[in-house]
């Protein structure tokens, strides 16, 4: 859930996710365990392009990752870390994809899959380039060019 959102109790906006919808509960855990990553990695499922674009939309993935994820997501040495990455390639994917090169990666998941998926993104070669064009602009900035 987004920031400000005002249909859902404040307390489960913070939570970005809501976990398990009983019929007359709602409890920030899943089925099978209570780590971060378990409750919002079993939300990101299934992983496709089309995830990004209509259903976690750019916005709820940065919000989601900053406030929640980005902290203990290096600490996530399971197959979860996988889920974690690639859901965040939907907002970097250039600076993620060195890291989908190495995490554990889920069963239901394949490397390849998850490095596709990064570098077939729109902002992938948007932000490689202008992450490449500046680091060869300060460089050439440094010599006398030819006039």
């Amino acid at each position: 859930m987004l920031d400000g959102n005002k249909n859902r109790p404040a307390e489960m906006v913070k939570n970005k996710v809501a976990g398990i919808y009983f019929e007359q509960k709602v409890d920030y855990t899943t089925y099978f365990g209570r780590y971060l990553e378990y409750i919002h990695g079993i939300q990101q499922l299934p992983m496709t392009p089309m995830l990004g674009y209509y259903i976690r939309t750019p916005e709820f993935v940065t919000q989601e990752w900053e406030q929640k994820l980005k902290d203990i997501a290096p600490t996530v040495n399971n197959p979860w870390a996988g889920v974690l990455y690639l859901n965040y390639a939907m907002v970097n994917p250039a600076e993620t994809y060195p890291t989908l090169r190495s995490v554990d990666i889920d069963d239901g998941q394949t490397r390849s899959y998850s490095l596709y998926l990064a570098a077939t993104h729109p902002d992938f070669y948007r932000r490689s380039i202008s992450k490449y064009l500046a680091e060869k602009t300060g460089k050439i900035s440094s010599r006398k060019q030819a006039v």
